[in-house]
């Protein structure tokens, strides 16, 4: 039997799916809570008990879905035989997942730009358990003398904010509307680029 978290969390993942239906559908910017009560078949005062807004639904969607690409990507990085193809992968990996994702969201640039502020704290949660998955590749390239010895979580947190950068300006010089345009091949090319001369430091002389 269900106990009420259960239940509660059961509820809390339909609108999170009838919530991404309606993203899908209309964008983010014109979803409104009206049109998620009513694709779930939900009083919207009942729809508030779980949510506030959309936003807040939008966050918690993101925080599951970051969740569940990080065990997969882990799964598909544990068959690449060395840390510098894991590293690679990881790369193609996140950058992929991205545009798949911005794209059923229907996102346009502006608000993807727009919403920073709204994901700060949701950003900072997530971060960590993505610097932990790049540095768990680095120490791996270290125990198996692939990479010489050096902070591990220093140098993973600062390949995650180089990249970041590289999107968010991809995102700000862009020229077009749709975030589902943008050019994410310049992108992940940007980003293994710069992933290889981080590797270079790191290997061995």
């Amino acid at each position: 039997m269900e106990n009420g978290n259960e239940k509660s969390e059961l509820r809390k993942q339909q609108i999170r799916s009838a919530a991404l239906r309606c993203f899908s559908q209309y964008g983010f910017n014109k979803t409104t809570m009206d049109d998620i009560s009513s694709a779930i078949g939900m009083k919207k005062a009942s729809l508030y008990y779980y949510y506030k807004n959309k936003e807040a639904v939008f966050c918690e969607m993101i925080e599951s879905e970051v969740h569940n690409f990080i065990e997969k990507a882990e799964e598909k990085i544990s068959r690449a035989k060395s840390a510098t193809n894991k590293m690679f992968l990881l790369v193609e990996l996140e950058t992929e997942h991205l545009q798949e994702k911005v794209g059923i969201f229907d996102l346009s640039v502006s608000t993807i730009i727009e919403t920073q502020p709204l994901l700060t704290e949701l950003t900072e949660k997530i971060r960590k358990r993505d610097v932990d998955l790049w540095a768990k590749i680095i120490k791996e390239g270290i125990n198996k003398g692939e990479f010489r010895k050096c902070n591990s979580i220093k140098i993973a947190d600062s390949i995650r904010t180089v990249l970041d950068s590289i999107k968010f300006r991809e995102f700000q010089i862009t020229k077009v509307m749709s975030a589902a345009d943008i050019d994410y091949a310049k992108i992940k090319k940007t980003g293994k680029e710069m992933i290889d001369l981080i590797i270079n430091g790191l290997k061995k002389c």
